[in-house]
């Protein structure tokens, strides 16, 4: 699921990485053997337990999404517990969270992203 996020989120590429066809949709989900079509699907829903992801244009399980969808997107620090949140953003100062982000790792570690 995380290689199809980031060909679809940072490269806005739909495509398999095996076989190259376009995918508008994908389901990521534990049951391996379940068919696409298997699925309930109405508009943005498959039932209960799943998460859209509209950007992307991909479902997830609820559990999956949450431990490990939503960290990916967090600008955090891997070094320290850093994380540019809601208060962190609203400083006044026109700086996006990577940019903070960016400063706390070159002025607290000597890092660059």
């Amino acid at each position: 699921g995380v290689c199809h996020l980031r060909l679809r989120f940072l490269h806005e590429d739909k495509k398999c990485p095996i076989c190259k066809q376009t995918n508008d949709t994908v389901i990521v989900d534990k049951d391996e053997w379940k068919k696409f079509n298997e699925y309930p699907r109405w508009g943005d829903e498959i039932g209960a337990g799943f998460i859209y992801r509209q950007d992307v244009g991909m479902f997830f399980e609820e559990t999956y999404y949450e431990q490990e969808i939503i960290p990916l997107f967090a600008f955090s620090c891997q070094k320290c517990d850093f994380q540019v949140d809601e208060t962190t953003k609203n400083t006044g100062k026109k700086n996006t969270a990577q940019r903070l982000l960016e400063d706390h790792l070159k002025s607290d570690h000597r890092l660059a992203m």
